[in-house]
């Protein structure tokens, strides 16, 4: 009897972990489903998001902005049908008109169908994502109501306007997410007008609800969709009987009874056998827990990995859906002086804004590579904070915070040997960092001397950290609390990458923190003192040096590279020659002695710039060559003096930094 108890345990176990290994791959398979149809839906309605600050901002929007930034996006995306903007809840412009024009004049609050999703998205001042829906028009789609809200003039509560209407192909964005095309998978979606497990199938077969299915949750703008799934062919049997590890152990038990009634001596043996199958069983049991704590990091990694995506998606889109909505207005000419100066600004402000979440990115595929080197040099240590306090200084006054920098050592002894660009780098994204979620009061950085190390803080009296997220808030792609993602910005890199560059060069990084009262984060660095006084950081102005008569070589295949290049040195009056690749180059020079200087691109077609520094050097040409480039690793810069390079400039180019190198290469 204990032998088919046993029999029927092992039987048991094993149908158990074939059930937990067949929901785990539908699982897995339907998680990268329900994280693509997120992504489509995400990419396909937020592209719209312009024409909504754009109103925002104006107060209106005019029919050739409409459609050129209708058009813009239609074209980013092949899921959008048609675009509608609605003020006062009447549909006044529909992108494009042809075939839409029964759309026109449509009154929602009269249309029983989408009045409802309207009416939510004005109650819920945010996005709601309505459907499947039978338009006006013709035919089933979804539609996205995003809801315009406008200050006014006497005080800053904000209007609503209207609502902004985006139409996009039901059956193509569900076909693109793999819905209806997994061979392994009987799929159906569930959340009809966004309301989730209350709403009704918008896809698939009604009952595979009642099978035991997986279930994965989709967010989609105002509320949420349920897919769910089971295998194609089934869960299959449940029967302990069908397991062919209890069909084993039966036949064991019987041979061991026949065993048993013939000789009574091998009892000992039977013992011995019952005990490795409890052994077993116990091994059985700890793999189940282990696979299943290896399951649930795996999900919440995976859900890190999500959220980091979609956060680095909106701060990608963000800034370029601002540099091309308003680049495009200004190129149409139909913006006054002042607001083109405006547009301008904001154009400036957002490819900054990229490009930092570009550094980051680069940084930790660098970090994570293995291959971001330390380089010590002379710095002015005073000299570096001065800097990083010039550079914040506006972004806290114009918040009304009260920024200070104190010094450990007096500025006639501050030189010490260390990687005065890293350092900078931390010191300057703690600072950023402590001015963004400050609202009220002082930041405060500077550092003390003690023995042969430097202690450096950063404090503010900002929002601080809340306890239960302070574990992982040096962890890469999480943030205090991800919700700051949506309320300040960032991809939630910042804090890793600090910690990294911290421990390369030997030191150690923490913080002390107490909600709404304020955060000091700390780190201290070995470092080695420098007995010249020198300084090798100055913060100054540009200082445009005067080269007339010189002759300067561009060497850029892209033609706005180059124009930009040559309007800096036309300031310089020297003269410009232009080579569109290193053969060019190399042409240029055996035909013109008198050239005084080479920009070298690096990537250039036909020859590269590496090829043709080569082939210069090698015939003992010394005339001075500046290397510039989109690379911006630092084994790169390294790289460039190896094979000849006498400076080095990185992409896209600061213009104080490419006065310097001039005024240096002249003096």
């Amino acid at each position: 009897m204990v032998l088919l108890l046993v029999s029927y345990v092992i039987g048991s176990l094993h149908i158990k972990q074939q059930q937990s290994e067949r929901r785990y791959k539908v699982i897995t398979e339907l998680t990268t489903i329900g994280n693509r149809l997120e992504g489509i839906v995400r990419s396909t309605f937020n592209l719209t998001q312009g024409i909504v600050y754009l109103i925002s901002y104006q107060g209106n929007i005019s029919i050739i902005q409409f459609e050129s930034l209708s058009q813009m996006a239609m074209e980013d995306n092949r899921f959008i049908r048609n675009i509608a903007i609605a003020p006062n809840n009447t549909i006044a412009m529909v992108f494009p008109f042809k075939g839409n024009e029964k759309a026109l004049g449509l009154n929602y609050m009269e249309s029983e169908d989408q009045w409802p999703s309207v009416k939510r998205a004005i109650t819920s001042q945010a996005p709601v994502l309505a459907g499947p829906v039978n338009l006006v028009q013709g035919g089933i789609g979804l539609i996205n109501r995003f809801p315009v809200y406008i200050s006014t003039s006497t005080d800053t509560t904000k209007n609503y306007w209207g609502i902004v209407s985006v139409v996009a192909y039901y059956d193509s964005m569900l076909y693109d997410a793999g819905i209806f095309s997994s061979k392994s998978l009987r799929i159906a979606l569930q959340g009809h007008d966004g309301m989730g497990a209350e709403g009704n199938v918008i896809a698939g077969d009604t009952l595979i609800l009642e099978q035991n299915p997986v279930i994965v949750d989709i967010v989609v703008p105002g509320g949420n969709w349920r897919l769910v799934a089971i295998p194609a062919s089934g869960w299959g049997s449940n029967s302990v009987f069908d397991s062919g590890y209890f069909i084993i152990s039966m036949v064991l038990t019987f041979l061991v009874a026949i065993f048993l009634a013939i000789l009574l001596q091998i009892n000992q043996s039977i013992r011995a056998k019952n005990l490795l199958l409890a052994q077993e069983i116990n091994e059985r049991k700890r793999v189940e827990v282990e696979l299943k704590k290896a399951k649930d990091n795996a999900e919440e990694a995976n859900r890190v990995k999500t959220v980091f995506l979609a956060n680095m998606s909106h701060e990608i889109r963000t800034p370029m859906n601002a540099i091309q909505g308003f680049t495009d207005l200004i190129l149409k000419g139909i913006v006054s002086n002042k607001s083109t100066m405006d547009y301008i600004e904001i154009i400036n402000n957002s490819s900054r804004r990229l490009l930092s979440v570009i550094n980051d990115i680069i940084d930790v595929s660098i970090i994570e590579a293995g291959q971001m080197n330390i380089i010590n040099e002379s710095v002015s240590l005073n000299e570096l904070l001065k800097n990083i306090y010039l550079l914040n200084k506006k972004n806290a006054k114009d918040k009304g915070i009260d920024l200070q920098v104190n010094f450990g050592f007096p500025d006639s002894d501050d030189l010490i040997t260390i990687d005065g660009h890293r350092l900078s780098q931390v010191i300057n994204n703690l600072v950023t960092n402590a001015i963004k979620f400050t609202a009220i009061g002082s930041v405060e950085f500077g550092y003390i001397v003690e023995d042969n190390t430097l202690n450096f803080f950063v404090r503010d009296t900002g929002v601080g950290i809340p306890e239960h997220y302070q574990k992982v808030i040096f962890e890469r792609f999480r943030q205090a609390d991800e919700r700051f993602s949506r309320d300040y910005g960032g991809v939630g890199l910042g804090l890793s990458i600090c910690k990294s560059i911290i421990e390369l060069m030997n030191g150690k990084i923490w913080f002390e923190t107490k909600e709404n009262v304020g955060t000091t984060f700390f780190f201290e660095l070995p470092f080695f003192k420098e007995k010249r006084a020198m300084s090798t950081l100055d913060y100054k102005e540009e200082q445009i040096c005067d080269l007339q008569g010189k002759i300067i070589l561009i060497a850029e295949d892209d033609d706005y590279n180059y124009i930009f290049l040559n309007e800096l040195i036309k300031k310089t009056k020297a003269s410009v020659l232009r080579a569109c690749n290193g053969k060019e180059v190399i042409e240029l020079l055996e035909e013109n002695s008198e050239i005084d200087l080479i920009l070298m691109d690096i990537k250039m077609p036909v020859m590269n710039g590496y090829e043709a520094i080569a082939y210069i050097r090698k015939r003992d040409i010394r005339i001075p060559i500046i290397a510039q480039t989109a690379y911006a690793m630092d084994e790169e810069k390294q790289l460039a003096i190896n094979a000849g390079c006498n400076h080095y400039i990185t992409k896209p180019i600061d213009q104080k930094d490419f006065y310097s190198v001039l005024q240096s290469v002249f003096s």
